[in-house]
Parts: C-alpha cells; structure tokens; sequence
C-alpha cells in the first residue's frame, strides 16, 4: 500500500509492513475476544475486561504479587 505526504505530494511512503504488523495484531486481538466471548458467554465488551484483567493477573503473577 502506497499514500501520499500531505505536505510533498511527489513523496511516497510505504505503508505495508506496518499496516501488515497491525492486521496481525488485530486479528490475534479479535481471535482472543472471540474465544473468551464465546467461553464465558458474554458480549464482546465484556469479554474484552475479561482478556484485559486475565492480562494483568498474568503479569501479578509473573512478578510475585499474587
């Protein structure tokens, strides 16, 4: 993918692999609330606290804290 400097028309920026690392991110992102929506029957906004706070207990976890 291809898009134009505003401010220098005849400059071109390469946008693909940074819009490639975010499709990734999204859809591992999307795949995880999916899961937990479809585990613990909820909607997606709640599912994405769960993954949220399952994140932090795993970082309290690692560090000792619980």
């Amino acid at each position: 993918m291809v898009d134009y400097n505003d401010e220098d028309p005849t400059r071109l920026f390469v946008l693909e692999p940074g819009i490639t690392k975010l499709k990734i991110k999204m859809e591992e992102s999307f795949t995880k609330l999916h899961e937990a929506s479809e585990k613990y029957e909820c909607t997606f906004r709640d599912a994405s606290y769960i993954v949220a706070l399952k994140k932090l207990e795993d970082t309290y976890q690692s560090r000792g804290l619980i």
